[in-house]
């Protein structure tokens, strides 16, 4: 009588992930994946990521920590069992920069000839480390890049400022 053994060779799983969670620095999204093989393994896909401009937790859910472009690495991975084979994918994502937006403070009364400042502050915290800046096309007003209006000619309403901050 004649024997011989089969080897059976582990199912193959594969991960598929879905779309790209849009991600801003500082804000988060949720990354997710699927594995192709029916049925698999009964482990649940797990995420991880080495960045260091993104985190991510087991979950999926990823937290931009710096802005930039394809910087952030997201790694998922399914375990194996007796009959499936592990299975791993990855995923590259961009970090978007974060919106910032500037406030005016109370406006200045500034009389013809005289001077008065305006301030302005912006609602991104942290916001840039750049200085805002100020200026102005009206004839009837002038400003200094620090804020301060001098009036040029009487009038209502009749200075328009422009508060502006570099991005990073």
């Amino acid at each position: 009588m004649l024997r011989f053994g089969l080897e059976t060779a582990l199912c193959r799983q594969n991960l598929s992930f879905g779309t790209p969670p849009t991600v801003l620095y500082g804000g988060t999204g949720t990354v997710t994946a699927t594995t192709t093989a029916v049925p698999s393994s009964s482990y649940p896909i797990t995420f991880s990521t080495t960045s260091t401009d993104c985190s991510v937790t087991s979950e999926g859910e990823v937290t931009g920590i710096n802005a930039g472009t394809a910087n952030c690495q997201i790694t998922a991975t399914q375990a194996g069992d007796a009959n499936y084979a592990s299975a791993s994918a990855t995923q590259t994502l961009s970090i978007g920069k974060a919106s910032q937006a500037l406030t005016f403070g109370t406006p200045p009364t500034v009389l013809f000839n005289g001077t008065g400042t305006v301030t302005a502050s912006t609602t991104a915290t942290p916001g840039t480390s750049y200085p805002i800046t100020f200026s102005t096309t009206s004839t009837d007003c002038s400003v200094s890049s620090a804020g301060v209006v001098t009036g040029i000619n009487a009038g209502t309403a009749n200075c328009q400022i422009t508060a502006t901050q570099a991005g990073d």
